[in-house]
């Protein structure tokens, strides 16, 4: 631009004279403030056109990065999704738990009203044992010991069709589970039906029979936290086989160590089944030798280790007999009780355990669609009067939660009140008292 500028200039004036009749400078500075014009808008079209297209990518990527932050929050909420549906809850992973327990309770100890280091006194022993406390589970709970028997003093023949639930906790406080690859010894479940009075069945540990008894069933656990956990059932009539000596082999226990384990049996006069967890390990449908039974034994193997460093801790044992079931106790009162569903110490809390028996009345309250319940909770007398009436109106709120939320019950269908303490059915002065007085009742409306 400069250098056009010069020439005209110079051409100007040596050019004077003979256009001096003409008014070129005028043309000229017109024709250069024209081109420069020209230039200058060129120069701002082309600085516009970067700006314009500056802008434009600018958006661009904006508009790329919120669309990358939509696409990975829709990530997020799609693991999480996912995420919530692997973590179920508890309760549910139980779906195909079907054990339903008996409602008429003749034994239960917690062993609430026993002393640490203390034996329970409800129970005998070919050795020892003592109640202790753990740090990850609250209340009482029973260590036993290797190579020992234990028998709870039920004192009264075992009914035809009965229910047996406890809880043990299996501790390993070295690196013993991976030496014996997973496996931290025996459990013996022990059925039999003595005929003397001296009851010398609490000499014989490890689960063995004796010509005393003129009938036993006997059924071996292998605490197995490895690759799979033994289930033996044999049984004996008058010191000799009977004809029954099967195995089960089932991951029960994987991944178990110190975690509740929870065992359910029912005895239907010949017919065995066993529950840990939610996994049926066993369902023999001619167990029982014919006799009239009057003695469960829990006995140990000998695991050859320190106590200090092993320990099995029992909780919550609870004998039942089964009667009439819900469905047909429903038709002739209108009225569902239960003390299967259970919960947490002083919490509304349901134990997976429960459910077998809510699968078992949401069906009934599915065959009655027509009909609303009340729900109501029930405690027994410990603690507080209060504090149980605003529990047992919670449990009764959990109750219609899980049937609503898990089994689809109408909501408006079911209305839930408690009654805490204050309605009891037995005595609360025994252990077996108390389990009976908490429960959950359903009235059809």
């Amino acid at each position: 631009m400069k250098l056009f500028l010069t020439i005209l200039t110079l051409l100007f004036f040596s050019s004077v004279s003979t256009f001096s009749q003409i008014d070129i400078l005028g043309k000229i500075k017109d024709k250069v403030e024209k081109k420069v014009d020209e230039k200058t808008d060129e120069a701002i079209d082309e600085g516009l056109e970067e700006l314009e297209e500056g802008i434009k990518n600018s958006n661009k990527n904006e508009d790329s990065e919120e669309n990358k932050e939509s696409s990975d929050e829709s990530l997020d909420n799609e693991e999480s999704k996912k995420e919530s549906k692997t973590k179920e809850d508890p309760l549910t992973v139980f779906r195909s738990y079907d054990f339903i327990p008996g409602n008429n309770i003749f034994f239960y100890d917690n062993f609430e009203n026993d002393k640490v280091g203390d034996f329970p006194v409800k129970w005998n022993t070919s050795g020892t044992g003592e109640i202790v406390r753990l740090s990850k589970y609250p209340g009482n709970w029973f260590k036993i010991i290797d190579a020992t028997s234990y028998v709870p003093e039920i004192n009264t023949p075992l009914p035809e069709n009965y229910t047996i639930e406890f809880d043990i906790v299996v501790q390993s406080y070295d690196d013993r589970d991976l030496e014996h690859n997973g496996y931290l010894g025996d459990l013996y479940f022990q059925f039999h039906a003595f005929t003397n009075n001296d009851k010398e069945y609490i000499n014989h540990p490890w689960g063995y029979y004796t010509a005393e008894d003129e009938a036993t069933l006997i059924v071996m656990a292998g605490l197995d936290f490895g690759p799979a956990a033994p289930f033996r059932i044999t049984n004996f009539q008058r010191g000799e086989a009977f004809g029954l000596n099967s195995t089960s082999n089932l991951k029960a226990f994987n991944k178990k160590i110190d975690k509740v384990i929870h065992f359910a049996m029912l005895v239907n006069k010949t017919r065995y089944r066993l529950w840990v967890d939610e996994k049926k390990v066993l369902d023999i449908p001619k167990a029982f030798p014919p006799a009239k039974y009057n003695v469960f034994q829990l006995g140990t193997g000998e695991w050859d280790d320190d106590d200090e460093k092993y320990g099995i801790y029992l909780g919550n044992f609870k004998f039942a007999e089964t009667t009439a079931d819900i469905r047909s106790t429903f038709e002739k009162e209108k009225k569902i009780v239960t003390r299967g569903i259970l919960f947490d110490i002083n919490s509304d809390k349901i134990k997976p355990e429960s459910y077998g028996v809510l699968k078992d009345i949401a069906q009934i309250l599915k065959d009655n669609s027509s009909s609303k319940f009340l729900i109501v909770g029930h405690t027994d007398n410990d603690g507080d009067e209060k504090l149980n009436l605003d529990l047992s109106k919670r449990r009764a709120a959990s109750v219609k939660n899980v049937l609503v939320k898990e089994f689809g019950i109408d909501t408006a269908r079911l209305d839930t009140d408690g009654k805490g303490e204050s309605a009891p059915v037995s005595n609360n002065n025994t252990p077996e008292g108390k389990a009976s007085n908490r429960r959950v009742e359903f009235i059809k409306k």
